[in-house]
């Protein structure tokens, strides 16, 4: 197992767990017509349109198994300091 930046050739691998952990996560708590609006290819092509950047995909041999994006944190002003934050994590 090992982690590493994602790219593009990544995004289907990384769509269908964004769907799967939608999918398990908010069942039951949303309208089904906003999961229903969902699907593994439409985060797909979302990742690879954004060419995967700032993501990383931990993997287990060749199969996605989880990933992590982060965003710049700010400019340094107010109570957050200059730097990087993890955006979302599956």
């Amino acid at each position: 197992q090992h982690v590493r930046p994602a790219c593009p050739e990544d995004a289907d691998m990384l769509g269908a767990i964004h769907y799967r952990c939608w999918m398990e996560t908010y069942a039951g708590l949303l309208d089904e017509r906003i999961l229903a609006a969902r699907s593994a290819r439409k985060s797909a092509d979302r990742f690879r349109s954004e060419g995967c950047r700032n993501m990383l995909v931990a993997l287990s041999g060749e199969t996605a198994v989880g990933f992590a994006d982060s965003v710049p944190l700010g400019r340094g002003k107010g109570i957050l300091p200059k730097g990087r934050y993890t955006g979302f994590t599956y």
